[in-house]
């Protein structure tokens, strides 16, 4: 089904953490030298190496601070909705449903935003002035520069068409409204200068936290740069 957003409140973050944290139990329950099948082996090392390293970045907070000209609603699901299956009256029922949902879900993301300003986390202010400058161009965007009004585009149903771009004008684009103005008028100004993640609480803890998500090894920053600086030495010497 293609009829959801994910669920982004603070409150659904805490739920999965403590899913999260019962699947790490259980896996650390297991032998892995008791799996036998090769497939199975696989799959637990896969799943335990997800967990940890999903569990390991938690110290970012990152839903507090998720101002990004990279992975920021606006670019996820600005590529989601040109997929969005159209064409038949279910997969239109269901883009409907979907879409209708992107609103609460960008206020949902004010209201996280500010908790991060309120406990001291937030994006440095030249990311918060690209983002600006990006949900602007959704705002006055038309035709192909339009990535949300994509579903209407494709599917050439009249009436969902109709109904979509009602969506859009009525719902959607004043949502994109409301989170510009957040940033501009209020995130902006709270914003830190810095551009180094170390300047939000507990800082320094984020690089080897996101080391480890994404390199599966149990290594500082300072520890992955003098080897691509020894790296380097090698290459030219």
């Amino acid at each position: 089904h293609h009829d959801l957003l994910p669920e982004n409140s603070l409150a659904a973050l805490k739920a999965w953490e403590a899913k999260e944290d019962v699947w790490l139990a259980d896996a650390q329950g297991i032998d892995p030298f008791a799996i036998e099948d090769s497939s199975l082996k696989a799959t637990y090392a896969i799943v335990r190496e997800a967990l940890e390293g999903s569990i390991g970045a938690r110290v970012w907070e990152r839903e507090l601070w998720r101002v990004s000209q990279t992975e920021g609603w606006h670019v996820r699901f600005g590529f989601l909705v040109t997929i969005q299956p159209v064409g038949t009256p279910e997969s239109e029922k269901e883009a409907l449903a979907r879409w209708s949902a992107l609103p609460a879900y960008i206020d949902t993301e004010i209201v996280n935003l500010r908790e991060g300003l309120r406990q001291k986390y937030s994006a440095p202010k030249n990311i918060v002035r690209i983002v600006i400058n990006q949900v602007d161009s959704l705002i006055g965007g038309s035709g192909p520069d339009q990535a949300f009004l994509s579903p209407a585009v494709r599917d050439k149903a009249p009436e969902f068409a109709r109904a979509y771009e009602r969506l859009f004008k009525e719902e959607m684009l004043p949502a994109f409204t409301r989170y510009r103005d957040f940033l501009e008028r209020e995130y902006l100004p709270a914003a830190r200068e810095d551009i180094g993640v170390s300047a939000n609480p507990n800082g320094a803890q984020c690089y080897p936290g996101t080391v480890r998500d994404y390199s599966t090894l149990a290594m500082s920053g300072k520890d992955v740069h003098a080897a691509g600086l020894a790296q380097m030495d090698r290459i030219m010497s």
